[in-house]
């Protein structure tokens, strides 16, 4: 069965410090016209409310559903954000 990736979008969730140019995660942003950036404050200095409230805003504004990406931090990120 094929996926049809029109379908979802794919919020690309880094950790600290972001993700440079050459990381997988902003080569999955150039791959996937339906992607997007969770931008935080602050990215040397992860606080938990601030990073989570972020995320909860993006899916709940997001006009289809979406797939989580994250790495490093932004996978706690994920983790707490499923649990509060």
């Amino acid at each position: 069965m094929a996926v049809d990736f029109s379908s979802f979008d794919f919020l690309i969730i880094p950790g600290r410090e972001n993700a440079p140019a050459e990381h997988w995660q902003s080569h999955w942003l150039g791959a996937f016209p339906n992607s997007s950036r969770l931008i935080q404050s602050d990215w040397s200095r992860p606080e938990v409310g601030a990073w989570t409230a972020r995320l909860d805003a993006a899916v709940e504004t997001a006009p289809r559903r979406v797939v989580l990406v994250a790495h490093s931090v932004g996978v706690a990120t994920v983790l707490r954000w499923t649990v509060a």
